[in-house]
């Protein structure tokens, strides 16, 4: 092989490693940018359609079943036709359609979006589609959509581990109803009253870490260390008439949501709350921030819910990942100086 010939081989061989990196680069963001893009689509049809049908909605520990009419696009009433005994239907209805894809270029970059072929589901042509995460631990969903109007008819949410998260699909659907005959005269219009007739019960604001350095009636903490993909979303306070004040970060990768609480751990309502709710005999026992602060882990499908005290601040943090990434955000709180 000439000198000449060997140097053209090196030459190409070089500008291949050099375009290589970078042409994969434009491919996965034309990719990405696809995805979102689709996403979006679906997002802006549950806005857009009119329809009435029947859904179930199962969960690891029971089903309910609802009737759902969309009269005016974007605007839902639900009624429930079937549910577990002791449950209320409001707990069981999840973040419905609308709130599935709200974040469809966050979403894109977490997970792989796939064609899983086509079904006929609730009588209509339905394309089948399924986000995989891009990172261990995370839960996979696959999702249906009518191929007409884009409209979700199923979703699924399967943790890593397998397990079904939450399993929703309508029986039966029909788009552009006929309108509802009208079966009693028009409600009249509730008097107005002022706002100072009755306190409110939640007072909610969004608020900056800069706002709350020293404006709370205890000690505010902030993860030091994020799980990959998450972005704040948002950081609220809430006062709640006569049961104190609260804390509320959620952080999102698109479709998973972490969320960090936190309390006057002495409070008699937080309490209450523990004890009621999360099963809790006790308050966990105080650590120090950085020195292994879990005090409490409780498992659920998918996830977990971390429950710990620092400086009299009794902060839980839960989500649908792998419970060791939230063990190493509680590991990390930094105070809020």
């Amino acid at each position: 092989m000439s000198r000449k010939m060997i140097r053209n081989v090196l030459v190409t061989a070089g500008l291949a490693l050099i375009a290589g990196p970078a042409a994969f680069a434009v491919f996965a963001e034309a990719s990405h940018g696809r995805a979102a893009a689709f996403l979006e689509e679906v997002r802006a049809a549950q806005d857009r359609v009119r329809f009435q049908g029947r859904k179930t909605v199962a969960y690891r520990d029971g089903s309910i079943v609802l009737d759902l009419r969309a009269d005016r696009p974007g605007r839902v009433h639900v009624e429930s036709i079937q549910r577990p005994p002791g449950r209320r239907a409001s707990g069981w209805a999840g973040r419905g359609s609308r709130g599935r894809f709200a974040d469809p270029v966050l979403i894109s970059e977490n997970y792989r979006l796939e064609s899983a072929g086509s079904q006929t589901l609730a009588g209509r042509e339905a394309d089948r589609f399924t986000l995989r995460p891009r990172r261990p631990g995370r839960a996979a969903y696959e999702f249906s959509i009518d191929h007409a109007t884009r409209f979700l008819l199923a979703f699924r949410a399967v943790a890593a581990d397998g397990t079904v998260l939450h399993d929703a699909r309508f029986d039966s659907i029909e788009f552009n109803p006929a309108p509802r005959p009208e079966t009693s005269a028009p409600k009249q219009a509730a008097p107005v009253r002022s706002s100072q007739d009755k306190p409110r019960r939640v007072i909610r604001q969004r608020v900056t870490e800069e706002e709350l350095r020293g404006a709370m009636p205890f000690t505010v903490w902030r993860p030091g260390w994020i799980p990959e993909g998450f972005r704040l979303r948002a950081l609220e306070r809430y006062v709640i008439r006569d049961l104190g004040e609260a804390i509320l970060g959620t952080w999102s990768d698109g479709m998973t949501t972490i969320f960090v609480v936190q309390a006057d751990g002495s409070n008699p309502a937080w309490e209450l709350f523990r004890g009621l709710y999360l099963g809790l005999p006790e308050a966990p026992v105080p650590a120090a921030a950085g020195a292994g602060a879990v005090a409490h882990r409780i498992r659920h499908p998918g996830g977990a819910i971390l429950d710990l005290t620092l400086e009299g601040t009794e902060i839980l943090i839960g989500g649908q990942i792998d419970p060791s990434e939230l063990e190493a955000m509680a590991e990390r709180l930094v105070k809020i100086d």
